[in-house]
């Protein structure tokens, strides 16, 4: 009895104690200036730096008139434009303490650099008419309402038609698929009347890692060639099958491919690639990962790539490569130098392909609470038609998304790998032309798309490779797009904590988004990340497994 006792005593002494602490810590918070707190490590609570002897109440912190670039829930965490941290103190983070259960319902905001981030918008003051291009492929252009180029095609094209080997990285929605389209119509309008070839002997050829990407391209290729005498063929996955047991024999100048109907077409000897003189590897980050870089490299040691072509020479005799994409990874080395010259790629870039573009909220959640979050997100935007992109690491998450809206009489219809072509047909045609105003999707959807009417990207689940999460960003602040567009993060997971504290150190110290891989823990970023400033402790990802899901598209018929 006395033991009972002695420990309900114990029990009540401790919740008094803390409640103690609670009042004394809210005591302490009207007294003490936001300047004079900063985050600890172990704990969601916050301590002051210093205890002030004086009574005097202390100076008025004035608000401050710059650009604010992080907003934090808890204000003493907010980042204005031209703010700096002393070089050997821990820099504080909205996100440090997020592994705390009281840290539910935190978040913080960032905001895109006024200064100093150029739009991607047209150079009124250039017109495609400078960079040397065809007549009749200049009135094509004009046609298309095409006439001044963006700051990546006006970079990227004379190089392109100078037979360079080019890689060309830039941020989405900055016109990178016209950069790469004009030179190669441009260079099968002239090499195309200089040499008699067989059927299926393409001159160029475009590679990509999906249906829908694919699609897009060749559609945007035929209309530029429309009155140019340019065959262009388009080749994805339902039909190979059909293709091989009843081969197609055309005169083909261009052909737009993905990459594993391609590499089956070029087996079975249907289409031949020793007259191609130009090969486009689009969204080459992905053609070069671990589930399409055999495939990639096989294809390419069927064309003679160049290691230095003679510009005075009309015809080549071998063919040359343009990589496109928005993230190009250190390992993207590895695998391409395999098959072409290292030293023949010139990198073309506009120095803006990581920043940040649009508004982008950063929600701490724990896992059962994203779906009514969700549904508290998208109810209010259904009324108004604002066309949403909900991305699911899983196709599980993406079929349960669009399940659990449904329920609440909010359409929604979905995009992902598992899906059968002949299913995913026609889906995100049905989303760009308002059908329905709410897609959820895996990262299939993520790559190319050119979706210039999205206003909001909702990550459902956050990627644990910032690539990802870069392409995600660019459904929205292309060219084109609403001026309001926003992302908002739904961050619950430990690597996912761990990979929204990077994003937000990355930009307290005016950087770019970094390169990380949290699925491959990519050690070089993370010894560099991890300086005088922080300890390992902070920013190491824990021994968790990732549920992120590989997507392989149209790898099979």
């Amino acid at each position: 009895m006395l033991a009972n006792l002695a420990k309900f005593c114990l029990q009540t002494s401790e919740q008094s104690i803390l409640q103690l602490r609670v009042n004394r810590f809210a005591t302490k918070l009207s007294k003490v200036s936001v300047e004079d707190y900063t985050d600890d490590d172990d704990d969601y609570d916050f301590e002051p730096k210093h205890e002030k002897e004086s009574e005097e109440p202390p100076e008025v912190v004035k608000k401050s008139k710059r650009p604010i670039i992080i907003q934090c829930k808890r204000s003493m965490f907010n980042f204005h434009e031209g703010d700096t941290y002393p070089k050997f103190q821990p820099i504080p983070l909205a996100s440090r303490a997020w592994q705390h259960r009281k840290s539910n319902g935190d978040y913080f905001t960032i905001y895109p650099l006024k200064e100093g981030q150029e739009e991607h918008e047209l150079n009124q003051s250039y017109s495609f008419q400078d960079l040397n291009i065809n007549e009749k492929l200049l009135k094509s252009l004009e046609e298309n309402n095409l006439i001044h180029p963006t700051s990546i095609q006006k970079l990227g094209i004379p190089k392109i038609l100078d037979n360079h080997n080019v890689i060309l990285t830039a941020e989405t929605g900055s016109g990178k698929t016209y950069a790469f389209l004009i030179p190669i119509l441009q260079q099968v309008l002239k090499w195309k009347p200089m040499k008699d070839r067989s059927c299926n002997r393409p001159l160029g050829l475009i590679l990509t890692p999906s249906h829908e990407l694919t699609k897009q391209i060749a559609k945007v290729a035929k209309k530029l060639a429309k009155n140019l005498e340019i065959n262009i063929v388009t080749l994805t996955g339902g039909k190979t099958k059909r293709i091989i047991s009843n081969p197609p024999i055309t005169e083909v100048d261009i052909v737009v491919a993905t990459i594993g109907v391609m590499k089956k077409l070029v087996r079975m000897g249907i289409y031949k690639l020793d007259e191609v003189k130009h090969v486009v590897l689009d969204e080459a980050d992905t053609l070069f990962d671990e589930t399409f870089t055999d495939y990639t490299c096989n294809l390419l040691r069927k064309v003679q790539i160049s290691a230095e072509r003679d510009p005075n020479i009309t015809y080549p005799k071998t063919a040359q490569i343009t990589l496109n994409s928005a993230t190009i990874p250190q390992s993207l080395s590895e695998s391409l130098y395999q098959v072409a010259d290292r030293e023949s790629f010139l990198m073309i870039t506009t120095g803006n392909e990581h920043l940040v573009r649009v508004p982008q909220k950063f929600f701490r959640l724990t896992g059962p609470e994203k779906p009514m979050s969700l549904l508290k997100i998208v109810k209010p935007k259904v009324k108004s038609k604002t066309p949403i992109i909900i991305f699911c690491n899983t196709t599980a998450s993406c079929d349960f998304i669009s399940l659990f809206l449904n329920q609440f009489n909010i359409k929604c219809i979905t995009l992902h790998g598992k899906q059968r072509l002949e299913h995913r047909k026609g889906k995100f045609m049905e989303f760009q032309q308002g059908v329905c105003n709410i897609l959820t999707t895996t990262d299939a959807g993520a790559r190319g798309l050119d979706t210039c009417k999205v206003k909001s990207v909702i990550n459902f689940d956050f990627p644990l490779v910032t690539a990802e999460y870069i392409h995600r960003c660019g459904r929205v602040g292309r060219i084109g797009s609403p001026r309001d567009c926003r992302v908002i993060n739904f961050i619950s997971r430990p690597l996912e904590i761990i990979l929204a504290k990077k994003i937000e150190f990355a930009i307290r110290k005016g950087k770019s988004i970094p390169m990380v891989d949290m699925v491959h823990k990519d050690k070089d970023y993370e010894d560099e990340f991890v300086g005088a400033n922080n300890t390992k402790e902070d920013f190491d990802p824990d021994k968790n497994e990732s549920d992120i899901e590989k997507m392989s598209l149209d790898t099979s018929n």
